[in-house]
This record gives C-alpha cells, structure tokens and sequence, in this order.
C-alpha cells in the first residue's frame, strides 16, 4: 500500500515540545520557524530542524499571559503583546534579555486596538491596529521607534505572509484591502470586493506564494452547499482573481502550498487534493480569465505516521499519530498537533504521482524544484517503451518542444547576463550603452543536450534512435538552439550506421548541425563507409574557412596539385613547406604529379632566392636524387 501515498510526514523531520495545557501556551512564528512555549515567565525557543540555530530559554519579568511573542530576524529583539492597548520591545544578546533595555508601544488613539504586529525586516517593525498599519525603524540602542509611514485603514482583522503583503478585512469581511510591504513604506494595493456578498472570516483565507507570486486564496461556498477556492494573485498593481478550485464537498478543510502545489485536506473523509494552477484548466464560462481547475488526481490520504517511544522492556513500543486530527494547526508545509505536542514537516512524494497523460505529468513536473530524476525517469520511460506499448513521436514532439522551450528561455537568460556585464569604471563614458534588463531565470526544471544524451545512450535499437534523435534535433532547430557537438556525433553515427549517407547529407546541406572543426575531422574519420563522406567534411571545412585543413586531408589523399591550387588562393605560397608538398608527391608514385610538384619549387625557389637550389636537407636530398630518377625515366 506504500505506493498509495503521495503525501507523507518526514521521518526525520519532526520535534517534540510540551502540548497545551492549562500552565503552558503554545505559539509558533511562521516567519521564522519558532515554537515558543511559555509556562508563566518561563520562556523556551524551540528551532525548526531547518534551521542551524540552538534552542533556548530565557525568563521574562512580566508572567501575566501573552497574547502573541516574536523575534525579529538575527533573534536581536523580542517582541511581545500582552494586551490589546499595547507591546513591548525587548533587547536580546546571546539569547539573553538584555537588562533596561525595553521600548514600550502604547496605541496613539483612545479604545484602538492592536490586532498584531510582524517583522518585515531585521529593525522594521510594523503594528496592525483597528484603525491603522504603520512600519517603525526599531534602533534598540537609543531606545527608539521612529515611524516610516502610516496607512489609515479601518480592518476588523488581519493576516501576512512571507511575501509581504498584509491583507486587511473591513466591512464584516466584505472587503479585503491588500497592503504591500517595501522597505520602509507601505503601498495600499486595489481593494478585493466580495462579488456574492458573502462576508469572509479569517478562518477562510490563505495568503501564500504561488510560482513566485504573492496569492490570496479564499475559501467559498457554492450554492449547491460545495467548497471552491478563488485564488487571486498580484499582477501589476493589484490583485486579480484568475483561477477557482472545484473542490467538489463540503465541511471543514484546511490548505498547505508546498513548492507551489495547493493541497487541500479535508477532515471528515480524511483526504487530501493536490492542485496545479500551471496547468490548463478549463475557462470560465462568464470570464473568460478565469480558470477553472479539478483535482489533480483523485483524493488521497496523507500515509500513516508513527515513531518508536522509549520502552523499559525489551519489546519495542511505538505511537501511532491520529491523521487530519482536530488538533491540527496547519501553517504551509508545517502541521502542529498542540495537544500532542509535535510539529511535522508535511512532504510531496513527487515520485508516486502518477498521472495518466503523459505531456500533463511532464508539465507538472517540470514546474517541481526537486523533481529533475523524476523527469528524467519519465523521459526515458517515453523513449524506451516496454513490450507492450509503442513510441509514440507525436507526444515526444510536443514534449520535446517544451523542453527546449525552457532551456532556450536559459540559454537567453545567461546571454544576456554575459553582455549586461558592466565596464571597468575607467572605461566608462557619457556616450556609453546602458545594460539592458536580464530576462528572468526560468524557474522550471532546465533539461539540457547532455541530460538528453544521457536517455540517448541507452537505446540500443539504432531505428528508434535515429527516430528520436531526428525528432530531438528539429526541436531544437525549430527554438533556434545550437546542437553540440556530441548530439551532432551521435546523429552522424545513426545515420551512417544505418547506411543512410544521403540523408546525412541532406542535414549537412541545410545546416541542421552546428558545423565545427571537430565535426568535419569527425565526419572525415567514416569517409571509408562511403566516398560522399569525404566530400560532406570538405564542404563543411570549406564553409568554415579552414582551408590550412583541407589542404592537409588533400596532401593525406594524394591530391598533391589539388593542395596546391587551394594553398595558392588563401595562404602565402611563399611560406609553403616545400618537403611536405614533395614527400607527399613521393608516396602518390606517379611521375608526371612528382615531376609537377618539384618544378613548381623549382620556380619558386628561382624567383625567392635567384636560383633553383633547395636549403640542405637530407629528405631534400633524397628527393632530389629520386626526382633524377624520375626525370631519367621520363625522358626514356
């Protein structure tokens, strides 16, 4: 049943903490990824495993209740709320109270009241109030909070996320206000107005980041008595609602987001949905921007949990943990039983998800962060089909082109990097170009020519390979990609393999191929397969200028006058080896071509030196008295 799963809690990845009871209170800062537990003025900091900081414990001089407690981001400053008129600041080193060294904030208005506060930065600090947000500049050693901006914005409740964006409720949850957090300022984004009237509760909405985009997801009620979820996300200036999940029940559901995934888990069935806003989904009959998704597979529980407990018997003892337990708080990928005591690390088996359509499967797993093995699994699974299913290049071709669509989009991205360099500052001018903007990094899995290389070299069937490989190449032709020199071989050696040299030259002629140096001597090395080999790494040798090369593969076939004519046109006939040139003529053993070549020394020699005589040599030598030799025979 193992494979069943595709959610599960991380083995190794959970902490145990004292639960809530009636001396000890529980709080967990999801911007930092802290448990605090409090028992009176005692106060201990409990790490996630993530994180390479120790816990602690620290006491406070205050033991009435807490309302909320927060460090900021280098645990510098503790924040804390005891009541709805005021908070305190409080100055940390060595994980120590620092003595006297407390700011009190007291709310400027009669009768307002503080809903919360978050650290938005290292000593920005920013207090949510009935009536107003306002950012301060916190510099513990004056003992001072110095306000930034104000915002006046009427709000019955509030939430943030990471990705700094305070959403506000106003008007009994009928409109929310979106506040987004700069450094030191505060931007009141477009309003989102309940369409329906239906008043929201904060138990219904979500904040989070969906593929690099702040998201607001709201929790809906349709009129047949289902759930859906409206998710908005910040495009340009404001939020805009463009994808709804149809979650297809009803009762009580709470939301993870792990790497962009919307996972929905549902209490009374014990169930859990993923989501993927990245893939199509269906339009919206009245809006046409808007998406309309299903579950991504059919509904699944997250696997069964348990971990070994101490025993004083030699028998092992272990404690099975309750699955979707009212007891749970769910903060993204983090879930607390407080009545347990323990917080998990909630995970994707990327691996056992497994859907049907297979250019959908590779869409969602390109848009995993960890999931390129997986991709690669699925890839060579496409190409290398078992005995009863059949390569099927029209689902290869489009998956391919998504591939390269992507890797081109990197391939730009660090061409533009590479130019956008900046000049040495002694360089620069008034009259210089200024650096165009870098396109963005793509965020999906990047499959290059060698991870291809790596499925093409387990294909022993030379047919289907030439298949895929000529499919591959047109993609990247097609995305206006180079293909390398190792792809470039790989095809060369299909092709003529399988006796298919006018095919060959057919790619040649169009230059499929990135044509190189290396890629003719190559293709040069099969010429024993087939004469219009030889002639395909000439042209392409031609075309790339190295005439010094073709002269020496013309010297190597004996075409000694051939080699000649060509060094003539494009190098300096001056500066030819005249011992190369003859000894070549030598090993050709025709004596009219013999007899060609020494003359044409003979004259250059002439009009180099004012007489015919070569430097001393002994090869030289040889060759001359071979040449009599010639000549005595030639004259017979």
């Amino acid at each position: 049943m193992e494979d069943f799963y595709y959610l599960h809690l991380a083995d190794n990845n959970y902490i145990k903490f004292d639960p809530v009871n009636q001396i000890t209170n529980v709080f967990f800062d999801e911007c930092q990824k802290q448990i605090f537990i409090v028992k009176s003025a005692a106060v201990s900091v409990i790490k996630c495993k993530e994180s390479k900081d120790r816990n602690f414990s620290f006491c406070l001089d205050n033991q009435n209740p807490l309302i909320a407690i927060k460090f900021n981001s280098d645990n510098s400053v503790l924040a804390i709320q005891r009541n709805e008129n005021n908070l305190e600041l409080i100055g940390f080193k060595n994980n120590q109270i620092i003595q006297n060294s407390s700011i009190l904030y007291e709310t400027r208005k009669q009768g307002s009241i503080i809903y919360g506060f978050v650290w938005s930065e290292q000593h920005e600090f920013i207090v949510i109030t009935a009536d107003t947000v306002e950012i301060f500049n916190i510099n513990m050693a004056k003992k001072q909070m110095k306000s930034q901006k104000s915002l006046s914005v009427s709000s019955n409740w509030f939430c943030y996320n990471r990705s700094n964006i305070i959403l506000l409720s106003s008007n009994n949850g009928l409109l929310l206000t979106p506040i987004l957090v700069k450094k030191e300022s505060l931007t009141k984004l477009a309003p989102i107005q309940m369409e329906d009237g239906q008043s929201i509760s904060e138990r219904d909405v979500i904040t989070g980041t969906l593929y690099d985009k702040a998201a607001i997801l709201i929790l809906k009620t349709t009129r047949n008595r289902t759930l859906e979820i409206f998710v908005y996300l910040l495009t340009g200036p404001s939020f805009k609602k463009l994808h709804v999940l149809k979650l297809g029940f009803s009762g009580r559901v709470a939301v993870s987001i792990i790497d962009s995934i919307i996972i929905i888990h549902h209490q009374t069935s014990k169930v859990s949905l993923l989501f993927d806003i990245a893939l199509n989904g269906e339009a919206d009959n009245l809006d046409k921007s808007v998406m309309i998704h299903s579950p991504l597979l059919a509904g699944k529980s997250i696997k069964p949990f348990s971990i070994k407990i101490p025993s004083v018997s030699l028998k092992e003892n272990s404690m099975t943990f309750e699955m979707y337990s009212v007891n749970w708080i769910i903060f993204g990928d983090i879930i607390i039983d407080v009545k347990l005591g323990y917080l998990f690390k909630l995970e994707l088996s990327i691996d056992k998800i497994q859907i049907g359509d297979k250019i959908k499967l590779v869409d969602f797993l390109m848009n995993r962060q960890n999931a390129k093995s997986q991709l690669m699994n699925i890839l060579t699974q496409l190409i290398l089909p078992d005995d009863y299913n059949e390569i099927h290049l029209p689902i290869l071709e489009i998956i391919f082109n998504k591939l390269n669509r992507v890797y081109k989009l990197k391939i730009q991205h660090d061409l533009n990097k590479m130019q956008a360099l900046p000049s040495p500052s002694a360089f620069k001018t008034f009259t210089s170009p200024q650096p165009q903007p870098l396109n963005e990094h793509p965020r999906e899995i990047i499959i290059d020519q060698n991870d291809m290389l790596q499925i093409f070299n387990t294909i022993v069937d030379k047919n289907m390979l030439e298949k895929v490989l000529l499919c591959y190449i047109y993609s990247l032709v097609v995305h206006a990609i180079t293909c390398e020199y190792d792809l470039s071989k790989m095809l060369v050696m299909t092709l003529v393999g399988s006796q298919k040299v006018h095919d060959l030259q057919q790619i040649l002629s169009f230059q499929v191929l990135h044509e190189s140096k290396p890629l003719a001597c190559f293709i040069l090395s099969l010429a024993n397969y087939d004469p219009l080999i030889s002639q395909m790494a000439l042209d392409m040798l031609k075309r790339l200028n190295a005439h010094e090369i073709i002269v020496e593969i013309l010297l190597e076939q004996g075409k000694i006058i051939d080699a000649i004519r060509l060094a003539k046109q494009h190098t300096n006939v001056d500066m030819l080896p005249a011992r190369k040139f003859l000894d070549a003529a030598l090993k050709v053993d025709n004596k009219m071509t013999f007899y060609s070549v020494f003359n044409f020394f003979l004259s250059r020699n002439q009009r180099l030196r004012g007489n015919n005589e070569f430097m001393k040599s002994k090869i030289l030598i040889d060759i001359v008295k071979k040449m009599i030799k010639y000549i005595m025979a030639f004259c017979r």
